[in-house]
């Protein structure tokens, strides 16, 4: 069987377990409650972390329900679709698996953002397959998740030229490192006016061994590429900024985690909150231990930006996954620049204008530090949200396991 007619029947095999499952959703009563409560304003669908294949494969067709019974559209997945496959086949079948029952059901509304298990990566670390052999090649990735939108969103124009002047040892390594960079994006939802902006920083594949075991260089060009996004966002919208593992190099900077990648970005974004200037430099960013990393700095450009001439600035949210828990962080101007702390959601209930918010979501239930509680058939497992954006507040109203949460804005 030809690779092309394995692909129509793994749609085929997608699209049935999502029609039949459809007609049983599970919870319904939990999901009609949520939606009767659901809040008027700029919506989309957001959930990560599925890792199917030891859960209970319940959230497309739940999402499917909930959009059917309101007007969101939008669905954006954060990456880890699954957990990890034996070999590159096994894994790229499950990857396929999960993007044809999400295309299936959502189409062009449907928002992949890549995560380190979807590149079979967790599974070369951790030695379950053949070091390289187990990995799926980024040009793979990017035709399997993106190639039903590509046509709809906005590349980086400065990152993928920066792919093409530099380098490489092969024109192999440049055609991987232009998908990488392609699995970020903008795009434009005009029904709700909203900028979804996808970043490219949970994947630990092929690229990122490329780079010397990280992919901190491609990271600091999307610096540039989120900076210009948002100064030419039309009047009127909101963004949405999705990465996997938003914080994921290290730095000089620790707050419970490494989120020296994470404070970079929220210097850029409180600056364009504030309708005011930011230079970031590459301090706490290992760029001198490397000559790839330097090439890659200095390749992006001046990072000094100027936001005085935006006058009306949208709200601006961070989302992300990868820890599997509920983990919000913010970013407040100080003496110091920008201070980041991680927050209790239960006792901040206002953002202040320049204040930055990123929201490291929970999909599933955590029983002690490591163990997850996943009860097969419960609405425990894979849960998801509806993340909306009012005049003057942002709302997270969940579906399954975990809470609520509103914020004012001042």
């Amino acid at each position: 069987m030809s690779r092309t007619s394995r692909r129509i029947w793994a749609t085929v095999a997608a699209l049935f377990i999502i029609i039949t499952a459809y007609a049983g959703v599970p919870h319904k009563q939990m999901l009609d409650a949520k939606i009767k409560k659901l809040p008027q304003g700029k919506s989309l669908l957001f959930i990560t972390d599925t890792h199917w294949g030891r859960n209970a494969q319940h959230s497309t067709e739940q999402m499917k329900y909930v959009s059917d019974r309101t007007d969101i559209r939008t669905v954006v997945f954060a990456g880890d679709s699954f957990d990890w496959g034996k070999d590159c086949d096994d894994a790229l079948r499950q990857l396929n698996l999960y993007t044809d029952g999400c295309v299936g059901a959502f189409g062009e509304d449907f928002h992949y953002v890549i995560g380190n298990h979807d590149a079979n990566s967790w599974a070369v670390g951790k030695g379950k397959c053949p070091l390289e052999g187990g990995l799926i090649p980024d040009t793979t990735i990017f035709k399997v998740t993106q190639s039903h939108i590509q046509d709809k969103v906005v590349f980086d124009e400065v990152g993928v030229q920066t792919v093409r002047d530099f380098t490489f040892e092969s024109e192999g390594q440049k055609k991987e490192a232009m998908a990488w960079m392609k699995m970020h994006w903008y795009r434009d939802i005009p029904s709700q006016k909203i900028r979804l902006i996808a970043l490219e920083t949970g994947n630990r594949g092929y690229t990122a061994r490329l780079l010397g075991g990280s992919s901190q260089a491609f990271f600091l060009v999307q610096t540039d590429f989120v900076a210009k996004a948002l100064e030419t966002m039309p009047a009127g919208y909101d963004a949405v900024i999705v990465g996997h593992q938003m914080g994921f190099y290290k730095g000089d900077v620790k707050v419970g985690t490494d989120v020296a990648g994470l404070r970079q970005m929220m210097q850029v974004v409180s600056a364009y909150a504030t309708s005011s200037k930011v230079e970031i430099t590459s301090k706490g960013v290992p760029v001198d231990k490397s000559p790839v990393l330097k090439a890659f700095w200095t390749a992006s450009g001046n990072h000094a930006y100027d936001f005085s001439a935006v006058k009306d600035p949208g709200k601006v949210i961070l989302l992300g996954g990868h820890f599997h828990r509920d983990m919000f962080w913010l970013a407040s101007p100080s003496e110091n620049g920008l201070d980041v702390e991680q927050i209790d959601p239960k006792k901040l209930k206002t953002i202040e204008k320049g204040q930055v918010l990123c929201f490291w979501v929970n999909r599933d239930v955590w029983k002690g530090p490591k163990v997850h509680l996943m009860e097969k058939g419960q609405p425990t497992e894979q849960s998801f949200m509806a993340v909306t954006m009012e005049k003057n507040k942002i709302i997270f109203t969940r579906f399954g396991a975990g809470n609520d949460y509103k914020f004012k804005i001042k």
